[in-house]
């Protein structure tokens, strides 16, 4: 038996483009036991000042993706072992789900979770207090509507380094929504999840808009749904309770270009009154035979009509590209640039992500790319040297790679832009709590003091016009 007071330890190792660390956050809020998140990318992280949860931790839980967050994640379980060597090292995330044997046989991994993970973590660490033993790999069946998490802001500490200037000067990231219906054949979605999608009611979502809104003064929200737009019905549905609960908020989020272009002009004013911003999509490609590969459901038409309407209602269309894909020709390749000149010259304000093709675990371009000279990495390890955005295929060579460049400097990939919604405040929240912050450090190294003091401050002075 476990003494009171043992944590259960979560980590995100790696960089984050300032996103909260959602799936730690979903874990978090599913256990009775006190947590504590570790995340690399927030600034001033240092692993000593936790050895002694560390070294009395029930568990370790480490959340990954497929590239070099492996070789992050890697470094900081062997940290973790040089601190408690005896700590169950418990995996999880996008490439534990995808490649779980080949995880499991590194020797900073203990266990595996694939899928969906919060009631397999939670049902380890009952197994765990009750020195009951556990499968080393465990998959539960795909989580339903209603259990979907809610996760709590409140468990992360600094919650202004993860306010970023994306859509707007204050921006935070939410995660409402999981799974895809569609089949797209470069993506993974469909592997960990069938399919499937679930997510929080609409009401649920403005809900915690309006109380990060509150209590941490943003004006932007991006969502970091696997797709948010999976039908008009819930973007109209979101667009219009902003608009009715009167939520001065900027937003933006993935959508499906066939799902955007069956809107109604009515609808997609709808979008633009309630702070749309920016849509990013993925084109893909100008080729109709590089879609059809990709079985995208899209044509160059539509890609382009999609561009017209965002220019026309004040968004942004941000357009995600790929070239290199297998069995695409030249010609293919070709078309693919002239559509993007085509945005350069009719939608100036666009957006452009350009991309080589990069084969990724459990897709069907994944084995095709096998067939065709892809040398998959052989360890957990070498995944960690997978690089995202360099050519691991045969079929790309240094001239199409010199053309992205190329390409890449014509567009700006995060304009700074004009906000629809401004909320006023009497004083700059964060230089304000600057001052706040320097003041109390100065004559108290007491945190629960300065935490009680940065909320006083809030409350008394931060109230909008």
């Amino acid at each position: 038996m476990f003494k009171k007071g043992k944590k259960v330890i979560l980590i995100r190792a790696g960089g984050s483009h300032g996103r909260l660390p959602h799936a730690l956050l979903s874990l978090a809020t599913n256990l009775d036991n006190e947590v504590l998140i570790l995340d690399e990318a927030t600034p001033g992280l240092v692993w000593r000042k936790h050895r002694d949860e560390i070294k009395n931790a029930i568990c370790v839980g480490i959340s990954t993706i497929t590239g070099t967050y492996i070789k992050s994640s890697l470094e900081v379980a062997q940290v973790i072992r040089s601190i408690n060597p005896g700590v169950p090292l418990i995996w999880g995330g996008w490439h534990p789900s995808l490649k779980p044997e080949q995880t499991l046989e590194n020797e900073y991994v203990d266990k595996v979770i694939v899928g969906q993970g919060e009631q397999a973590f939670c049902d380890i660490v009952e197994s765990l207090k009750n020195g009951k033993k556990t499968d080393d790999i465990i998959a539960y069946e795909y989580i339903d509507k209603s259990k979907f998490p809610v996760y709590n802001f409140d468990l992360i500490r600094n919650m202004e380094r993860y306010i970023i200037p994306y859509v707007s000067p204050r921006t935070i990231s939410l995660y409402t929504q999981q799974g895809c219906p569609f089949g797209c054949k470069f993506c993974a979605i469909n592997s960990v999840y069938g399919r499937k999608y679930s997510g929080w009611c609409i009401e649920s979502v403005v809900d915690l808009i309006d109380y990060s809104v509150g209590r941490y003064f943003i004006d932007g929200v991006h969502f970091d749904d696997d797709n948010f737009f999976i039908g008009k019905k819930r973007a109209l549905e979101f667009a219009n309770q902003l608009l009715r609960s009167n939520i001065k908020i900027n937003w933006s989020s993935d959508t499906r270009i066939d799902v955007l272009c069956n809107l109604e002009t009515e609808e997609w004013e709808m979008l633009d009154r309630s702070g749309c911003k920016r849509l990013l999509v993925g084109a893909e490609s100008g080729a109709q035979a590089t879609l059809d590969r990709l079985n995208k459901g899209i044509t160059p038409e539509m890609i382009l009509e999609f561009g017209n309407l965002c220019h026309r209602f004040n968004i942004i269309p941000s357009f995600s590209m790929m070239v290199g894909v297998p069995g695409e020709t030249q010609e293919d390749i070709e078309e693919t640039f002239k559509l993007i000149d085509t945005f350069r010259e009719k939608i100036p304000a666009s957006e452009l992500l350009l991309f080589l093709y990069t084969p990724y675990p459990g897709t069907p371009l994944f084995d095709l790319s096998l067939k065709m000279g892809f040398e998959e990495p052989g360890s957990l390890k070498d995944w960690g040297e997978f690089y995202l955005d360099v050519p691991t295929v045969p079929w790309i060579d240094d001239k199409l790679i010199e053309r992205i460049r190329k390409y890449k400097k014509m567009f700006a990939r995060s304009r700074d832009i004009s906000l629809k919604n401004k909320r006023r405040f009497r004083i700059k929240p964060l230089l304000y709590i600057h001052k706040i912050q320097k003041l109390v450090s100065k004559f108290s190294k007491v945190e629960n003091k300065r935490e009680a003091l940065l909320r006083y401050s809030k409350k008394k002075f931060f109230k909008t016009k």
